[in-house]
């Protein structure tokens, strides 16, 4: 009993910790001026909120002070998209990548957007 009560808090304090310890960028594409929101949540997500207020979760890649990156698959019909945003921390850009394929060792650049992000206060 006394394990499942232990587990339940730890649960929760991982859970508080993590929805607290994030960064809030809002970053504008450099040619259409659309505007994304990202929450990047220190080791463990980035979640990217388009302007029709959808929600994607990426699963963090690499990340130090500088440089975050970021990526999540898509599998649609045999042909497997890859999502990659790398975050520039130093000069607030974006990369945001998207390959397809249909193997995950042979995905081929399709589009690539550049963002000028800012952090804003949550």
């Amino acid at each position: 009993m006394n394990r499942k009560v232990l587990f339940i808090c730890l649960v929760l304090f991982t859970r508080t910790s993590n929805s607290e310890n994030f960064l809030k960028l809002s970053c504008e594409n450099v040619e259409n001026y659309s505007t994304h929101l990202f929450k990047i949540y220190k080791n463990y997500k980035v979640v990217n909120i388009l302007p029709n207020s959808y929600e994607f979760d990426y699963q963090i890649e690499y990340e130090d002070k500088e440089k975050v990156i970021a990526y999540f698959y898509q599998k649609k019909f045999e042909k497997i998209k890859k999502f990659t945003l790398t975050f520039n921390l130093v000069e607030n850009v974006l990369y945001d990548e998207m390959h397809e394929g249909f193997e995950k060792e042979n995905l081929t650049l399709k589009d690539k957007k550049i963002y000028k992000c800012r952090n804003i206060q949550r």
